[in-house]
């Protein structure tokens, strides 16, 4: 069993998702794991999530490890599909990322996501 730790509940989930449409508003948000993965390297990421149902799961999970080298948080949802809607496409999402900003909007919830997570 792959462990897809930690896994926002449905009221996080619901939280991350609207922090996510903001964040795209204000073009701060990377999506797909090769843009995720380019910019954690940069150190511009603020914040991971990740799709729980990704399949293969194996093409997502050196992302942790590269967060927690870089102390970024990450947390894991649900559903890509979900998690594309969110992002604002059409297509499943495996992993996008908020970059580090200064917008008082969205921060204050993005500082209770890290809390959870």
């Amino acid at each position: 069993e792959i462990c897809v730790e930690p896994l926002a509940n449905n009221q996080l989930t619901n939280l991350i998702f609207s922090v996510i449409a903001i964040s795209k508003k204000l073009k701060i948000l990377k999506s797909g794991i090769n843009e995720v993965i380019k910019n954690i390297r940069k150190g511009k990421v603020k914040l991971v999530i990740l799709s729980a149902d990704c399949d293969p799961i194996g093409i997502i999970l050196n992302i942790p490890l590269i967060c927690e080298d870089k102390q970024i948080k990450y947390v894991f949802v649900p559903s890509k599909g979900a998690l594309g809607r969110a992002c604002g496409l059409s297509r499943s999402v495996a992993a996008c990322a908020i970059l580090l900003n200064n917008f008082q909007i969205i921060n204050n919830s993005l500082e209770y996501i890290e809390n959870w997570v």
